[in-house]
């Protein structure tokens, strides 16, 4: 635990000293290939699988639509090192609960379902992984050059898997669409385009690393970054998915499942490699910016739900012929819940505490407004996001427009009057 305070203290004066912003081609790649693999995440590479399986290849385009448009838009948005500093500097400890989230996220994703496919020994492998790319990004160069490889890594891969195995490539989507018969129908997914718009476009303001990006690079820089980053590296990431979705498919039912032989290895690097880079950037953010308390905080979380994932990943919960196959196993309804994080308690503080106001507000009031909101709203997620029942998401938004209201017209000070000393006497 020493030296991961140590590495955060070091990387803390790399990062906050006060440098001029970099500038020019390369900084704008090697910064474009960090935020792609930064939001490519264990979302990005499961996602899309489950929306291939509820609504069809369009689940696929709702998703990355407002997705690459509203992590893009970021940078533009800040259009300046000194905006973004201002935001982290405001929101300092929800931004730390957006990456101690994600890390707990991809440690149950870890557990469940990537040791599944490949074993104990294969999350053990993972674990070495992050340590190891946690130990090489130390500054921001070293994190661009660590990215740029792990970009190559995952292109790589998975053209070669295409190029080996191209008939176990794109099920359900230009091959054998019939193989896939969508558990939900088109009014769903339009319900479901609110919820993705909402969280795609709210959700990188939280996100640390993008922060970290967008302070590092002058305006123009950035911006070419982030336009890059996810219109380019980002979006190839997620096609990838979509090229592997039906052939992973099965691996979330309660059955028996084993990869082809190729794409086991592929998917097995790709997958590996990704996490343990997000893992590790957002780790830094965590020790740099929270201290040894959110370290800790941090490392219990994914302890806790790596052991949870493995739990419900062993093979008395998975192994169920009886349910039918378009039933959630337990692995993922909670892989649901933690997307619920992303897709309405996340969005919901953007919405309600970040976003500019037309006149003065108490920053309290509105915490207090949005935990208001995330308790009213966090049922009817369950309703909409689990339960299938996709109307609720007309009830969610109406709670959040109400909600937005409310800050808007809540006055900032409530005082009493004062009495002057003639009254008193």
């Amino acid at each position: 635990m020493t030296g991961l305070t140590g590495a955060s203290r070091a990387h803390q004066a790399d990062a906050d000293g006060h440098q001029a912003p970099q500038r020019g081609a390369l900084p704008a790649v090697l910064w474009a290939c960090f935020l792609g693999c930064s939001w490519t995440w264990i979302i990005g590479m499961v996602f899309p699988v489950l929306l291939l399986r509820d609504y069809g290849p369009w689940g696929w385009v709702v998703f990355a639509v407002p997705n690459v448009l509203g992590a893009a838009a970021m940078g533009v948005v800040l259009g300046k090192p000194a905006w973004s500093a201002r935001l982290v500097e405001r929101h300092r400890d929800m931004g730390l609960r957006f990456s101690e989230v994600t890390i707990a996220y991809h440690a149950f994703v870890l557990g469940w379902l990537m040791m599944r496919l490949w074993g104990l020994w294969f999350a053990a492998s993972a674990i070495g992984v992050i340590l190891i790319l946690y130990s090489r990004i130390r500054g921001d160069r070293s994190a661009g050059i660590v990215a740029v490889i792990v970009t190559l890594a995952s292109l790589v891969w998975l053209g070669g898997g295409w190029w080996l195995s191209p008939d176990d490539a794109w099920v359900g989507v230009f091959r054998e669409q019939s193989a896939i018969t969508p558990r939900l129908g088109l009014l769903d997914l339009i319900l479901f385009a609110p919820a993705a718009v909402l969280g795609f476009l709210c959700c990188p303001y939280l996100d640390l690393t993008f922060h970290r990006a967008r302070m590092a690079t002058a305006p123009l820089t950035g911006m070419a970054a982030f336009v890059l980053g996810f219109g380019v590296v980002f979006l190839a990431m997620i096609v990838g998915t979509l090229m592997y979705a039906g052939l992973l498919l099965p691996a979330l039912s309660p059955r028996p499942f084993e990869l082809p032989q190729t794409w086991n290895v592929v998917l097995s690097v790709h997958l590996t490699v990704q996490l343990a880079f997000t893992v590790a950037i957002h780790a830094h953010e965590v020790a740099r910016r929270g201290g040894a308390g959110a370290i800790w905080r941090m490392v219990g979380l994914a302890a806790a739900a790596l052991l949870v994932g493995w739990w419900v990943g062993i093979p008395p919960a998975v192994s169920n012929a009886g349910s039918p196959p378009t039933s959630l196993t337990t692995g993922e309804v909670i892989y649901r819940l933690f997307l619920l994080a992303y897709g309405l308690v996340f969005p919901a503080y953007v919405w309600l505490c970040m976003l500019p106001t037309l006149r003065p507000t108490n920053p309290r009031t509105r915490r207090a407004i949005f935990v208001f909101g995330a308790l009213v709203c966090l049922p009817m997620g369950w309703l909409f996001f689990i339960g299938g029942r996709s109307a609720w998401i007309i009830a969610i938004v109406a709670v959040l427009a109400a909600l937005r209201i409310i800050v808007e017209t809540t006055p900032r000070f409530v005082e009493a009057p004062v009495q002057s000393r003639d009254a008193d006497a």
